[in-house]
């Protein structure tokens, strides 16, 4: 909602991947394993590179006064560290983002 203010595509995606040891030198939270992969994208109205470093961070908003606490995002953080996985995000101004997160699959 907050991300698509004038409305766009959201796109959710699951797959099942392989995670090797040189594909997790570029995220320390990876370890080489069998993964679940639940990737959301929209084409919204993205991130700054200013607040990406920020948004997993507990009542870290961009909105104004009482229109959110900033949580959300912290939330899911943890919720998916909680089960050993990770993720990531890219994201372009005007132009969308992309959350992937990975969650190791049961053996």
């Amino acid at each position: 909602r907050d991300a698509l203010p004038s409305g766009g595509i959201i796109t959710i995606k699951t797959e099942n991947l392989n995670s090797t040891a040189s594909e997790c030198k570029k995220n320390t939270a990876c370890r080489p394993g069998n993964y679940v992969r639940v990737t959301v994208a929209d084409t919204g109205t993205g991130i700054s590179k200013k607040n990406l470093p920020r948004i997993f961070e507990p009542f870290f908003t961009t909105k104004p006064g009482s229109k959110g606490t900033g949580l959300g995002l912290a939330i899911i953080d943890n919720i998916v560290r909680e089960h050993q996985g990770f993720i990531t995000v890219k994201s372009r101004v005007q132009r969308g983002t992309v959350f992937a997160i990975y969650i190791p699959a049961p053996k």
